[in-house]
């Protein structure tokens, strides 16, 4: 699969077919926002943990042809999607029909998922509704990682924060 075209819209439309309910976080989240980070190459989502809800995504899962990511794209190993795989991991890293895919059970600086969703903003993009962190969590989630690529976009995100900041002031 590793030649795969990067198709978030099939992603978001299959997780909406099956009623999964998620929230975007990641560098996708900020720019389904508009903030004006570089188009990101994969999909990064938090989902509820209740069995009916990893039943749904394990699901969605099987739709979109995922195999655990490794190392080399051409290595994906196919494990058994069904809820009680996912729930025995924090972090898995999927590669899917139509692109990469990654599920966090708990997110490095994210408050808890019912806080993150509480929070999350609702876009509507590629004909479906979409749950997206909001970007202050965002930015929570890329300092706690310490990665150098997440280094570099929180200066974009926090002009973006600014400019939100500035512009909801400005309307009174």
């Amino acid at each position: 699969m590793s030649g795969t075209r990067f198709d978030p819209a099939r992603i978001f439309q299959t997780l909406s077919e099956h009623s999964v309910d998620y929230v975007v976080i990641g560098a996708m989240a900020a720019v389904l926002q508009g903030a004006g980070l570089t188009t990101t190459l994969d999909v990064d989502v938090t989902a509820a943990t209740d069995e009916a809800n990893r039943e749904r995504l394990a699901a969605a899962l099987r739709d979109m042809d995922a195999k655990l990511r490794v190392p080399d794209p051409e290595d994906a190993v196919e494990i058994p999607l069904d809820a009680q795989m996912l729930a025995s991991a924090s972090a898995m890293t999927f590669v899917t029909r139509y692109g990469p895919f990654d599920l966090l059970s708990t997110p490095a600086g994210a408050p808890p998922y019912d806080d993150l969703r509480a929070r999350a903003l609702r876009v509507t993009r590629f004909g479906v509704s979409i749950l997206v962190a909001d970007v202050e969590d965002v930015v929570g989630m890329k300092r706690a990682t310490g990665r150098e690529k997440d280094a570099a976009h929180l200066t974009t995100l926090v002009e973006f924060l600014k400019d939100r900041t500035r512009s909801r002031d400005s309307l009174g």
